[in-house]
């Protein structure tokens, strides 16, 4: 998991610098939004959900069957990213983070209806709203499956991030590796 937050951030880097460097400024790492939507696929969504077909979901799920890799799963992660650039830009970061996890609990999302403040009135602050354009986000959301075209990943980029995050972390990597004889030798690690 931790790879992949890390190829995540590092795709965030690449394709949104501006975003990045928000992100760096205001202390927040990419694990504190990715992990949920990158490893459940966004689907514990689904369960909170009704049982009727989620237009959102449906085109995720489209996209995966069509091209089942991470390759997929990133740019789908990324494009929504990308979606919300400019409101990214101009909050808090920890607005954003707040946000964030309201616009996936919100049912506008998953059938692909523009936001309204009411959906959001009980967990986002009204002047933060505002500045997100809700139906313009939900309209570049059903344009997903050209945009996602448009997010630079291949697979000898994810290679490339892969071996990145080897060199950095190898030592920690042996550590881990040794853990048990180091617990069994009593030595502190």
């Amino acid at each position: 998991m931790m790879i992949l937050v890390y190829i995540c951030e590092r795709l965030i880097k690449l394709n949104f610098p501006q975003v990045f460097e928000q992100m760096q400024r205001k202390g927040i790492n990419c694990q504190q939004f990715s992990t949920n939507p990158l490893v459940t696929l966004f689907t514990w969504q689904y369960k909170r959900m009704s049982k009727q077909t989620l237009p959102f979901l449906d085109m995720i799920w489209d996209l995966v069957i069509l091209r089942p890799n991470w390759i997929t799963m990133l740019s789908i992660f990324l494009y929504v990213i990308g979606s919300l650039q400019e409101f990214i830009l101009v909050c808090e970061m920890e607005d954003f983070l707040v946000f964030w996890d309201t616009l996936f609990a919100s049912e506008e999302l998953w059938f692909l209806k523009p936001l309204t403040r009411e959906s959001f009135a009980a967990k986002v602050k009204p002047d933060k709203f505002v500045l997100v354009e809700g139906s313009v986000f939900i309209d570049k959301l059903k344009a997903l499956k050209s945009g996602i075209e448009t997010i630079r990943i291949s697979d000898e980029i994810l290679d490339l991030l892969q071996q990145e995050y080897s060199s950095n972390h190898n030592n920690i990597v042996d550590v881990l590796g040794n853990i048990n004889e180091l617990v069994t030798q009593g030595q502190d690690f």
